[in-house]
């Protein structure tokens, strides 16, 4: 079995956050659903998605503002995920500047861990799009690459996982390429940062970019951090005004240097 784990930071504060999942009319809002909640222990948890497919499953823990804990599970058993099979976990934890939400969803293995990885990614963005402010619908809709015949021995040409490019917002689609080959590597797979897909290694975060201009976003240590910003490669990392020092904004596009920064990131992460 394999953790999905989530982790984003909202200009709200935890109780905002908490009706999200309990309350069936928030439910609904951010997860494009119809949705239907009995938030207590054994109550019922179930919501239905356009296209006609149910997640049901049982509230399990409840603690007011800081957790809920429910059973997870398709009505139809889409990727072999039975009513109630699997369970989500929601941590809630106030910050300076609101809440940092934690999901982490147990029981998922092979393709259905991928699939919830990338959907809870795809949904959170959105939860934190409304509770911002913004419009959940700006959120681009889920779109996944074409899978590869398994007996296939050739590798995959480079732009085989466009269609996952393409699903991107327009800026971001040049790290997304450049992305491609290292989440073919082993232990490398996409997380979600802050509400936005990034890459992480062995479930530790070392790079995405900046969703509205398309900026390489890298971790590195202190000191090669520094002395990027000093040599004019870099820019400081400063969301909100908090600097994060061993994290580098690389404006320029620069595709070498960017691949080079991405291989340094992730040798850095992958050895710490």
């Amino acid at each position: 079995m394999r953790l999905v784990t989530h982790q984003i930071d909202v200009a709200a504060p935890p109780e905002v956050l908490y009706e999200a999942f309990t309350d069936p009319d928030q439910l609904a809002a951010w997860l494009d659903a119809t949705a239907e909640a009995d938030p207590r222990p054994g109550g019922s948890l179930r919501w239905t998605h356009e296209n006609g497919s149910t997640v049901a499953g049982t509230f399990v823990e409840l603690v007011p503002h800081r957790r809920v804990v429910f059973t997870y599970g398709w009505e139809d058993g889409s990727f072999g995920v039975a009513p109630g099979s699997t369970r989500v976990e929601v941590d809630l934890e106030p910050t300076a500047d609101g809440t940092r939400l934690t999901l982490v969803h147990h029981g998922l293995e092979g393709e259905a861990a991928d699939r919830h990885q990338q959907g809870w990614g795809h949904f959170l963005a959105r939860l934190q799009a409304r509770v911002d402010g913004g419009d959940p619908t700006a959120v681009p809709p889920l779109r996944r690459p074409r899978r590869r015949d398994a007996t296939d021995p050739t590798p995959p040409p480079r732009g085989a996982l466009m269609a996952h490019v393409d699903a991107r917002p327009e800026p971001t689609h040049a790290f997304w390429s450049l992305a491609e080959p290292l989440l073919a590597g082993d232990g490398v797979d996409e997380g979600t940062l802050m509400g936005f897909p990034c890459l992480r290694v062995d479930g530790a975060f070392f790079a995405t970019c900046d969703h509205r201009t398309g900026d390489l976003i890298v971790k590195l240590p202190r000191d090669r951090v520094a002395e990027l910003i000093a040599d004019g490669t870099g820019q400081p990392f400063a969301p909100a005004g908090r600097t994060f020092k061993e994290w580098l904004t690389v404006p320029e596009r620069d595709d070498a240097r960017w691949v080079a920064l991405l291989d340094e990131a992730l040798a850095f992460v992958r050895g710490a």
